[in-house]
């Protein structure tokens, strides 16, 4: 199919039978147009950077590179930033070491005394008999000051300056009865040194306190030998002097059953009162303790004991009493005393049992150590209250022995006294003497109530700085700030940066993407020798669309105007001219801008008359019109300024003067201030057939360029579509990212033919028809 036959396709598909505008060529054209680079009307979707809240979007993979290319240089310098910040600390600071050790808690720790607990029960509480350990105590014992201080005796000098007790922790493991206790140091091996003298701090700890709650008790029987061994010498003293001095034989059999049993009242008398000395003691330091503890309750001294611990200590008291009635007939060993002795030791067992109590005045988080010294501070109440009944008790029997042998004769009741006290003495030195032995054995065989499973071993890998986490983590965290700050300044940045979103700004489509065109204004114009390949095809692109978009009703006129000055609306107005007079169309290219004219000094001509001159008649239009030296284009230029613009384009003879440009030329180009500064694009635009809206890629403000389309479509003017200007390579469009390059490549290999140039504006001719008859010279 040879050219002409294409063209007359074309033209046979822009209409229907009945002249309308047939629809499915519109599809073809957006379709054919960006096959082949045209620009056409953009997708009607805002920026995922810009969407604003409630709108909805697609994700446009080339708007999201287009917004990377825009701001790589920010995301680079965040990133960099981040990673190089991290890897600065990361590489510079001291890395830390932690060795770890397990430490495994006994769950009970005491001794058995055998019969001793029951003759002197004060002291099973001495030495801490059946004494549950608390992980939760001991992880605060093993972090106070006492364990850390003795463990850092215990490491070597050069190693003391350079350990911290702030680093270590203690763990408790759940589940279990271990403690994982963790050291941290700059140097490993003295980082695991300190975690092994912990535990070795700890041990030792715990082995004196289980040894000294033994050495309590030890001390207290050995106190008391001394005493009862002293008591012992001068019984034995006085019996043999008096023996000596009376000449005396031994008393009867009645009388020695007398003396035995008040030997074994008079020796459970002495038990019973350094039990009830010892119980007094345990509550002063149990009362002590619990004064210098904190408590979280609102009250923690009335205590409300509970009626059945009342009963068993009334209870215990009242046997206690009737078993020293029953020493005073029987012997101890006698079936009626062992059967006292066995509801004595019913009701001690009871009463060693936890005391649930109840307080006057609700409490919340109560200490729990706290509360276990007052258990055994009401527990050694309760046993003073028993021992001091025993006391009594025995004294009574004991008074009782001894009136009846003092009914006996003189000497011999003397003898018997003696004799009593001398086997009192005995019977007691011989049951502390028994008993002293047994603590001693108790004391040596004690065991800390903890042990050392598993050592503290030299770390090889430090836990911080973690390099690879770290650098991980900044990469990570350096793309997210990275992106997440290109999306704040994105947000922030007012500037249109690509055709699409002044597209989806205005609602109107990009009729063409203008190049940026840096250096000498002859090297903007498509008619100069240093024409831009790229500049030439983009208002050929843009004749053909305005062309195509008014096929059945051309457009003879057109003002190009633009949001502020400096965004190349002239420059774009005498492009346009030249693309189109070029093309072979007839075109006049007026100088509206009335205060600020430019277009005499682009094309060198003069200025003393132009368009004023033929609004006022001064001058005619075929005398104001100058002839350029692109063939086809002739120039009004704007003229003397006249004091009032608006006033001017407002009237009937502006009126006519536009009427005369549209007949005097096929293309009348008009080149107006901007419509956001002045309102005389607004006046032009009503009075021509289209708008042209010119808007500068990185200089026009979103704000603007919205607020200039609604000034012009309240006039009732046709806004076309935009010419998106001074588009750079990477600022997205047609011109964006690589397609620019490989375009600029494409025209330097091949020059344009004569032909060439004046193909478009053939079809166009032919697609108007008789429209273009009327061309003049």
């Amino acid at each position: 199919m040879n050219d002409n036959t294409e063209r007359d396709s074309l033209v046979s598909t822009t209409t229907t039978a009945n002249g309308s505008p047939n629809p499915e060529f519109n599809r073809l054209a957006v379709d054919d147009s960006r096959q082949f680079g045209m620009a056409q009307p953009a997708p009607m979707f805002r920026s995922a950077w810009n969407m604003g809240a409630g709108e909805e979007t697609d994700l446009n993979p080339r708007q999201v590179l287009a917004v990377f290319f825009r701001r790589w240089k920010i995301m680079l310098a965040t990133f960099l930033t981040v990673v190089l910040s991290v890897a600065a600390y990361t590489f510079t600071t001291t890395p830390i070491y932690q060795a770890e050790a397990l430490v495994e808690l006994e769950q009970s720790n005491g001794s058995q005394l055998g019969n001793f607990d029951a003759a002197m029960p004060f002291l099973t509480e001495m030495m801490g008999a059946n004494q549950q350990v608390s992980q939760d105590t001991e992880a605060v014992i093993i972090r106070s000051s006492t364990v850390q201080d003795a463990a850092v005796l215990r490491l070597a000098p050069q190693q003391r300056k350079s350990v911290d007790p702030t680093f270590v922790t203690v763990a408790t493991l759940p589940h279990t009865n271990l403690l994982k206790i963790s050291a941290k140091n700059s140097n490993p091996k003295t980082a695991a040194t300190h975690a092994n003298a912990v535990c070795d701090a700890y041990i030792d700890r715990s082995l004196k306190k289980a040894r000294g709650q033994v050495g309590v008790a030890t001390d207290y029987v050995r106190d008391q030998l001394v005493i009862v061994r002293r008591d012992l010498d001068r019984a034995r003293t006085a019996l043999r002097q008096f023996k000596e001095k009376n000449n005396t034989v031994d008393p009867g059999a009645e009388s020695l059953d007398m003396i035995k049993r008040l030997g074994d009242i008079e020796s459970e008398l002495k038990m019973a009162r350094a039990e009830y000395a010892g119980q007094m003691a345990q509550a002063a330091k149990y009362a002590a303790m619990s004064r210098g503890m904190a408590s979280n309750i609102e009250s923690a001294s009335t205590i409300i004991v509970p009626q059945y611990v009342t009963d068993l200590r009334a209870r215990l008291s009242q046997l206690e009493l009737e078993r020293g009635q029953l020493l005073v007939t029987y012997q101890p060993t006698s079936r009626k005393v062992r059967d006292i002795d066995r509801q004595i030791a019913a009701v001690r067992q009871q009463l060693r049992k936890p005391i649930k109590r109840e307080t006057q005045i609700s409490r919340q988080d109560p200490n729990p150590v706290r509360m276990s010294i007052i258990q055994k501070q009401a527990e050694a109440e309760g046993m003073i209250l028993a021992a001091g009944a025993r006391s009594q008790a025995l004294q009574q029997a004991s008074n009782t022995l001894r009136g009846q042998l003092g009914q006996l004769p003189g000497r011999q009741a003397r003898l018997s006294q003696l004799m009593s006290d001398l086997t009192t003495e005995e019977q007691t030195y011989a049951l502390l003497s028994e008993k002293h032995q047994t603590l001693k054995l108790s004391e040596n065989a004690r065991q800390a109530n903890a042990e050392v499973i598993e050592k503290a071993k030299v770390p090889i890998d430090p836990i911080k700085p973690r390099k690879l986490i770290n650098l991980s983590l900044a990469i990570v965290m350096g793309l997210v700030l990275a992106v997440l700050l290109a999306a704040v300044v994105e947000r922030l940045d007012d500037r249109v940066h690509s055709g699409e979103e002044a597209s989806d700004i205005t609602q109107l489509p990009v009729l063409a993407y203008v190049p940026l065109v840096e250096g000498e204004r002859d090297k903007m114009l498509v008619s100069t020798a240093t024409q831009n390949p790229l500049l030439r095809e983009a208002f050929r692109m843009l004749r053909t669309n305005i062309s195509f978009m008014a096929i059945d009703a051309p457009i003879r006129s057109m003002v190009v105007t633009s949001t502020q000055p400096g965004e190349g609306k002239s420059i774009s107005s005498v492009n346009l001219a030249i693309t189109a007079a070029q093309g072979g169309e007839q075109v006049i290219l007026v100088d509206c801008d009335l205060r600020r004219p430019s277009l005499h000094r682009i094309f060198d001509l003069t200025n003393k008359v132009g368009f004023t001159s033929v609004v006022s008649g001064a001058s005619s239009l075929e005398d104001a019109l100058q002839q350029t030296n692109v063939p086809n284009l002739r120039v009004l230029t704007s003229g003397p300024v006249p004091p009032d613009s608006f006033a001017l384009l407002k009237s009937r003879a502006g009126r006519a003067c536009f009427q005369q440009l549209a007949e005097a030329a096929d293309f009348v180009v008009l080149d107006t201030p901007p419509a956001l500064v002045m309102t005389d694009a607004q006046l032009v635009a009503s009075v021509s057939d289209a708008v042209l809206f010119v808007v500068s890629t990185k200089e026009a403000s979103k704000r603007d360029v919205a607020r200039t389309r609604d000034l012009l479509t309240q006039t009732g003017a046709s806004v076309l579509g935009i010419l998106f200007n001074k588009m750079s390579a990477g600022g997205g469009g047609y011109y964006g990212y690589y397609k620019y390059q490989n375009y600029s490549h494409y025209f330097d290999s091949q020059e344009p033919s004569e032909d060439d140039e004046h193909e478009p504006t053939a079809a166009i001719e032919e697609a108007h028809g008789s429209s273009n008859g009327n061309k003049k010279a």
